[in-house]
């Protein structure tokens, strides 16, 4: 009889050991999830980024074919790519870290252009018959043509360049860099328009 206590008291007590380790197993596996969880919520972003990156290169080497098509005129516009037939799936202009949906036959993007901001400038100024954009227009390969209008990723946008080369930067640094270079490159552009007579 002594034996069977014995026994019982033994299991009794691989029981409450075998739950108190079940309970301290269940802890540190919601700790490690809670601690990789920003990790994850990291990687997906940085993923995010990527596509982005990749969908803005090839937004650029459209661009660039266009150019060399048209006799080294730029779009008047990212819409113009798909009016002519050089992008066929809309969604390209959507950046992957947005949730902004194609709506039916109007356009969307979440990007932004200089070609867009200088035909946006000519037509707030009554520019008629503007002329095309050009690389002299432009100026040179280190003019960010195409960027993300927010901040999407990791609190930074994408920008793609006139050489098609992608940069990932602050919202601060974007500010400094390529919204400054974007204003003085549209104002040269009204500038030009100006002098010819335009207005």
């Amino acid at each position: 009889m002594r034996g069977s206590v014995l026994g019982k008291i033994v299991s009794a007590c691989f029981a409450v050991a075998g739950i108190a380790v079940s309970g301290v197993s269940i802890v540190l596996i919601v700790f490690f999830v809670v601690a990789l969880l920003p990790a994850l919520s990291r990687a997906r972003d940085m993923v995010r980024l990527v596509k982005c990156e990749q969908t803005l290169s090839a937004i650029g080497k459209v661009v660039m074919l266009r150019h060399d098509m048209r006799d080294n005129i730029y779009p008047p516009s990212l819409k113009a790519l798909l009016d002519e037939g050089l992008v066929t799936d809309p969604r390209v202009f959507l950046c992957p870290g947005t949730d902004t949906k194609a709506d039916g036959d109007e356009f969307v993007t979440d990007y932004e252009s200089i070609f867009d901001l200088i035909t946006q400038a000519n037509e707030a100024n009554g520019v008629q018959d503007a002329p095309p954009i050009t690389e002299e227009m432009l100026g040179d390969y280190d003019t960010p043509i195409v960027w993300d209008k927010a901040p999407n990723h990791l609190g930074g946008r994408n920008v793609l360049y006139m050489d098609c080369h992608v940069e990932h930067m602050s919202e601060e640094e974007f500010n400094s860099r390529v919204a400054d270079r974007v204003r003085q490159v549209v104002a040269e552009a009204q500038a030009s328009e100006n002098s010819r007579g335009g207005l």
